[in-house]
């Protein structure tokens, strides 16, 4: 059996998911499984370890599939094609009235929905069936049903593939979920996604545009709870929080080293003894001469509210930015971070580069004097995914 597994998911990580195509090596019975670990970010908190697996079989006629998402729910459809033997009656009055044995095409389907090991729906006919005169005729079957929080949809006529459709309704759940699933004798095609409400991208950054900035400050702004020098010799704490001058000092919680709040004095005394050290020396130098430090919750909630403020700028340069690719979005809150709103308005051509939505040469005219080299270069990489899937 071969098993191809691919995610699905979509650029605004509203939809995630699992699509499986199998195909039968076409000798006796044939089994097989796989797996995928769905790709949540936006709307979960983080990796949620989720994930979609399928069991298949194929034997003789029959072809079945069983689509598990995580422990909770699993859809199980069977198929079997067969030759329907019936006696078919001479016709009234014929010399010889012998009956003759004929064969009709006809397939079989089945449907389980089970959630927690409890089976919530089950259905299971045949597609063609006969009639009072003897006939065969298509299934009374509608194939539209409702069960086990599912809008179901199954096949009714004969021709592979045979396709299966479950759309979640039940409001109670957290992750609206669609199961398709399609068999013939000799393939299936399966998958299962989930989808969730978009994020106004008009309003904020996602959150996952926001997971990815926030490492990324922490990464090149560095995260103390103490006062240092930066490497241009501005006092600064928390994660890039610069204080221009003593009194800068006096509007920041710190704690002293028995935890109580510190005086006006002790702060701008703090600033005083900081400012007057070398430079050129990494944050963790500064320590041994700090006195005073900020809590954990200060420093995230302010990293938090200075997104916020960035992106308020942001949509005063560019109005339209709810349109922007997520990569150019995440380079675009670094660059005002770093330079401010009126820095970033001084950048005309990388601004009439971005009205074109010519990513390429926004990435060329990206560069800032002040940054190293790492982290110009990560802006500028982002701008050139921005001209590709928009991903990063």
């Amino acid at each position: 059996m071969n098993i191809v597994t691919k995610p699905i998911k979509s650029a605004d990580e509203n939809i995630c998911g699992a699509e499986f195509s199998v195909v039968s090596n076409g000798s006796g019975m044939d089994y097989g499984t796989a797996s995928q670990k769905l790709t949540f970010n936006a709307f979960t908190g983080g990796d949620s370890g989720s994930s979609a697996s399928g069991q298949f079989v194929f034997n003789s006629e029959i072809a079945s599939a069983t689509i598990q998402l995580d422990y909770e729910l699993a859809a199980h459809v069977s198929v079997r094609e067969f030759k329907q033997a019936t006696v078919k009656k001479p016709e009234p009055g014929a010399n010889e009235p012998v009956a003759e044995i004929v064969y009709q095409d006809n397939a079989y389907v089945s449907l389980e929905v089970i959630r927690n090991g409890v089976v919530q729906f089950n259905k299971a006919y045949n597609l063609k069936e006969e009639d009072a005169e003897g006939n065969w005729v298509s299934t009374k079957e509608t194939g539209a049903y409702f069960g086990g929080g599912f809008s179901i949809s199954m096949p009714t006529a004969l021709g592979a593939p045979y396709k299966t459709i479950l759309q979640r309704l039940d409001v109670q759940s957290a992750v609206p979920a669609v199961f398709r699933i399609a068999a013939s004798a000799r393939s299936i095609t399966a998958s299962v996604n989930l989808s969730f409400a978009l994020e106004d991208k008009s309003s904020d950054f996602t959150t996952r545009e926001r997971e990815a900035i926030d490492a990324a400050l922490r990464h090149y702004e560095g995260y103390t709870d103490f006062m240092y020098r930066d490497s241009r010799g501005f006092v600064t704490a928390g994660v890039g929080f610069m204080m221009l001058d003593e009194n800068s000092a006096v509007a920041y919680p710190f704690l002293d080293e028995s935890d109580n709040p510190a005086s006006d004095e002790q702060k701008r005394a703090e600033w005083r003894l900081i400012h007057s050290l070398p430079r050129n020396h990494i944050a963790d130098w500064y320590e041994d001469h700090a006195s005073l430090y900020l809590t954990d919750e200060f420093i995230n909630s302010k990293l938090s509210s200075t997104i916020d403020d960035n992106f308020s700028a942001l949509s005063r340069i560019f109005p339209d930015i709810e349109e922007f690719p997520s990569a150019a979005r995440v380079a675009l809150q670094d660059m005002v971070y770093n330079t401010g709103e009126d820095g970033l308005r001084g950048f005309v051509l990388l601004r009439a580069a971005i009205e074109r939505r010519d990513w390429q040469t926004a990435a060329a005219e990206s560069h800032r004097v002040g940054p190293g080299p790492e982290r110009n270069n990560a802006i500028r990489d982002l701008f050139l995914s921005a001209a590709g899937n928009g991903d990063f």
